[in-house]
């Protein structure tokens, strides 16, 4: 049986998004856990939203690929 998280995982998998920019936090320490078991998919630690906004925005332009998006 799979979790929520690993569910939403494989949604985003399946959109092609290859990395995932935040913050850990409690709230969301299952769905890090899940994109950390999976492969295809990373998660890059950034020190607050602002930077994970940018970061992901740079990567996105100079690569044209999927995102970015935001989860809180």
């Amino acid at each position: 049986m799979s979790t929520v998280a690993e569910q939403f995982v494989e949604v985003l998998l399946q959109a092609g998004v290859s990395r995932v920019y935040g913050v850990v936090g409690d709230s969301l320490n299952p769905f890090v856990d899940a994109i950390r078991r999976a492969d295809g998919i990373t998660w890059v630690h950034v020190r607050n939203e602002e930077a994970g906004a940018f970061a992901a925005a740079g990567w996105r332009s100079a690569r044209a690929a999927v995102g970015p998006g935001t989860l809180t």
